[in-house]
């Protein structure tokens, strides 16, 4: 429980505050005079706190020395990242390489919390299945995948509805027709390599399952992802509301299947498409993806594949990556 309130207030740090001070200009509050200075400091301290816990879990559990050298100097990298300099710019080539090394670094910890508590990579679901699963495990895992990527296209539509209807409340306008921005490759899979450390790795996955583990109710599982999903996305101003169904959703997945790979392919794949498509072909990307779903839950039924009751408290030792 303390290990996902200390990766909760990494993210609130990092992320959080910025997504707040964005949603309180939307919402016609005047900047505060000291912005800017609390987003680098907190920003920085989230890096630096990265940068300590690593280490000291590293060491604690007897690391080679190699390892332990290599994830101080990719923290210190992270940390000198978020100190911004007149070469060093989020719009920039070393900006955005900054990012990618701080989010690799904060990866690195979320799979060193879990393996602290006897949870695996391959217990997350983060690794591809062995080579000996069934037919039907296979569809099941593409079935996965799409359903996330469908709903996260889905979620956009919401926000883009959202946005036009709510933008005299605190939400941020739309911009005119043919406006529409495709970004570079560049900077594009480095946010989205962001977005899936962030939301998919450390939120749905880590936190999940540690909360899980804890015997904590359900109820504080789904409230907690979905309240931090949303604050993630507060820049949208009260379009951000749109990620309350994909936040529930997404850890309704990972808690019923135990398979956090799927769910954050769809999740990339879908990010993917949207940034670095030009509209006709994301469009053409959200009627082929619903087709493809429909085939495989059909392919799915049709092989009498059934759905695995939830399992008890005992077997997802086996099974899943929230065994008590």
């Amino acid at each position: 429980m303390a290990d996902a309130c200390g990766l909760l207030l990494i993210v609130l740090a990092a992320v959080c505050v910025g997504s707040v001070y964005a949603f309180a200009d939307l919402c016609g509050v005047y900047q505060a005079p000291h912005e800017d200075a609390v987003m680098l400091v907190s920003s920085v301290l989230a890096a630096t706190a990265v940068l300590l816990w690593l280490s000291w879990l590293l060491i604690e559990r007897g690391a080679a020395r190699w390892v332990c050298l290599v994830a101080v100097v990719a923290g210190v990298l992270a940390v000198v990242a978020k100190v911004p300099e007149p070469w060093q710019t989020t719009g920039q080539v070393s900006g955005t390489l900054g990012e990618v090394v701080f989010h690799t670094v904060l990866g690195w910890l979320v799979l060193e919390v879990c393996r602290r508590h006897g949870i695996s990579a391959t217990r997350l679901g983060l690794l591809p299945q062995p080579g000996g699963v069934t037919d039907q495990a296979r569809i099941r895992e593409t079935v996965l995948l799409m359903t996330v990527a469908v709903v996260c296209f889905l979620t956009m539509d919401l926000i883009g509805w959202l946005r036009a209807n709510l933008a005299s409340y605190g939400s941020l306008p739309l911009p005119p027709p043919g406006d529409a921005v495709v970004f570079d490759s560049w900077e594009v899979f480095p946010a989205v390599f962001g977005a899936v450390v962030l939301e998919d790795v450390l939120l749905v996955g880590a936190v999940a399952a540690l909360l899980h583990i804890a015997r904590r109710p359900a109820w504080m599982i789904y409230t907690t992802i979905t309240v931090i999903e949303v604050a993630f996305h507060l820049h949208y101003g009260l379009a951000a509301l749109a990620f309350v169904p994909y936040a529930l959703l997404r850890t309704w997945l990972f808690l019923r299947y135990g398979r956090l790979l799927p769910l954050l392919l769809g999740h990339a794949i879908a990010d993917a498409a949207v940034l670095l498509c030009a509209p006709p072909t994301a469009a053409l990307a959200k009627i082929v993806l619903p087709l493809a779903l429909i085939a495989n839950l059909w392919r799915l039924l049709h092989q009498g594949d059934q759905n695995p009751a939830p399992a008890d408290a005992g077997s997802h030792a086996a099974t899943g990556p929230v065994g008590r």
